[in-house]
């Protein structure tokens, strides 16, 4: 049903707005995955929230691992400092502020692979988030996505994926969700 919900597997005390016509996915802890009616799997129009990320991973042809593995802080000081070449775009950072005034910064971009890239082991295209829980959230060059990226988050640093096949307005309909963000305080006495 449409309406704000808490996401209580992501780790913070945070709410969205659900519109009509989304589904929920079976989550599990540290994942909370929201989809549109039709989607047909990972990357087809997904709205998928990860924490506790140990790392950013080049990767290519899959699951194959291709050069070393970025941290979530080098990955926020090279968001902060892009490089020709990167493919990282549109980067926004904003502060998401609690009820009690508590604040959470969030760094908001696009990866883009330039439709001219070689992929190879050595210049690899796709990336992977990999969380403690082992998770693989593959970033790829095969579909149009966003990141918001929660650098202090209390479990270590987390992520929201927005993931769409080209030509669709997905990633608008998740930005707009993402815009309902609320923090609230939590009592930790309780």
């Amino acid at each position: 049903e449409p309406g704000r919900y808490e996401l209580l597997n992501f780790g913070l005390p945070l709410s969205v707005e659900v519109p009509d016509g989304w589904s929920v996915q079976p989550n599990f802890p540290g994942v909370v995955v929201l989809t549109a009616a039709g989607s047909t799997g990972p990357g087809d129009r997904d709205l998928v929230w990860i924490n506790d990320i140990r790392e950013f991973a080049p990767i290519a042809g899959g699951p194959i691992r291709a050069g070393d593995p970025i941290t979530a802080d080098e990955l926020r000081a090279l968001l902060e400092s892009p490089q020709p070449g990167r493919p990282f775009k549109n980067i926004e950072e904003f502060d998401l502020t609690g009820t009690d005034g508590t604040v959470t910064p969030v760094i908001r971009f696009d990866l883009k692979v330039d439709e001219t890239a070689s992929c190879t082991l050595d210049d690899p295209c796709d990336f992977a988030l990999i969380s403690s829980y082992s998770l693989v959230k593959s970033l790829t060059s095969t579909v149009e996505q966003r990141v918001w990226l929660f650098p202090e988050h209390p479990t270590g640093p987390a992520a929201a994926v927005a993931q769409a096949p080209f030509g669709t307005d997905w990633l608008q309909d998740a930005s707009a969700v993402m815009k309902t963000m609320q923090l609230r305080s939590i009592d930790v006495s309780e």
